[in-house]
């Protein structure tokens, strides 16, 4: 009995495999365009172990696209193959009471950057190396690491960071260049406005990495990414700004948005001229936009819906309502799928469906 119920748990899991490849094919050979899609599909759930307070809030693909991070608002850091879909590495906080890790970033395909918060007003980088599993310091800070984004093309890295209010002092919201060749500071730029409430939501190198941009509250901020000279600021409206996103071919900057009644906005920014280029509302606070890596489209993630857009006319293309909250949204480079985070159903891998 015990060897029969052993070759159907191996027959079960034999077909479900083949299911689930058989979907991916399906996808991957899909010559997605504007007036191909047809709609969004569940292919599967990569992380679901969550709880009431601890969900995933970010989530990160490699360049190759075959490594997923994903960071819960409390506890672990999580590393994922996406060949597979088996975790490959984790990372727990030693003393998990007094760390949260604020922030987590891939630096290459063999190590993460990881923030750390320690005890609610102390900052601090590390290296993690994939294959080794050791961890090289890279800074300390006296207060907390909000964002990073790495150089496309130079060993450097760019943080935000900021103090929590009952602590706050004029001029600790700031942003840090870094130099991971050599550990030490390039340059601090305090050009942020020193409001209490006011701290950065996105912070992204152009991917040619001549810019640097950073959207604060109602504000966005470019500079110069080799001189560091603070180029435009400009107030897209009286809304917070809750994520930013570049369009891979440096066109253009997107800022997703939340208003006081509930509402949100997502704009899009011509970077030649720095002109608004559209608006589009939404009955929802925007979580969070993604471009996919070809620069066709684009992902917007509002409360409980995704919505997908031609990223040259604004058009929308198709929707997935559900009743799951989203956190966070990325495609992966072959532009056919969406990895999405949510507080309810963890993360899960979408399919882009369309017809040939």
């Amino acid at each position: 009995m015990f060897e029969l119920r052993q070759l159907i748990a191996i027959f079960l899991f034999l077909l479900l495999s083949l299911t689930a490849q058989s979907e991916t094919t399906q996808f991957n050979t899909c010559q997605l365009t504007p007036t191909t899609i047809k709609d969004m599909r569940l292919i599967r759930t990569i992380y679901s172990d969550l709880s009431p307070n601890s969900w995933v809030d970010t989530i990160d693909i490699d360049a190759s696209g075959t490594l997923l991070l994903l960071k819960k608002t409390r506890g672990a850091l999580k590393i994922y193959d996406l060949t597979t879909f088996r975790p490959i590495a984790a990372y727990y906080p030693e003393n998990e009471a007094q760390v949260i890790i604020t922030e987590a970033a891939f630096n290459d395909g063999n190590s993460i950057i990881i923030a750390e918060a320690i005890s609610n007003y102390a900052g601090k980088l590390r290296l993690w190396n994939l294959k080794t599993h050791v961890f090289d310091s890279l800074t300390s800070n006296d207060s907390i690491i909000t964002h990073i984004t790495r150089h496309p093309a130079q060993p450097m890295l760019a943080f935000s960071s900021s103090v929590p209010i009952p602590y706050y002092q004029p001029g600790d919201r700031q942003i840090v260049i870094w130099n991971l060749e050599h550990l030490q500071e390039v340059t601090t730029l305090n050009d942020i406005p020193q409001k209490q409430a006011q701290s950065v939501s996105s912070l992204i190198y152009h991917p040619n990495g001549t810019l640097l941009l950073a959207s604060v509250l109602d504000t966005v901020m470019i500079w110069d990414a080799n001189t560091y000279q603070l180029l435009n600021t400009y107030m897209p409206g009286q809304f917070t700004m809750t994520k930013g996103a570049l369009k891979p071919d440096g066109t253009m900057f997107a800022t997703a948005s939340r208003e006081r009644n509930s509402s949100g906005q997502v704009k899009l920014w011509g970077l030649s001229d720095f002109s608004k280029i559209k608006t589009i509302q939404y009955n929802q606070e925007v979580a969070d936009i993604a471009f996919s890596s070809d620069s066709m489209f684009f992902a917007v993630a509002t409360g409980n819906q995704i919505f997908i857009y031609d990223a040259q006319t604004f058009t929308p293309l198709a929707t997935l309502p559900t009743h799951h909250y989203f956190t966070d949204i990325t495609f992966l480079p072959q532009n056919n799928f969406l990895v999405i985070a949510s507080t309810t159903a963890g993360v899960q891998l979408w399919g882009i469906h369309c017809d040939e």
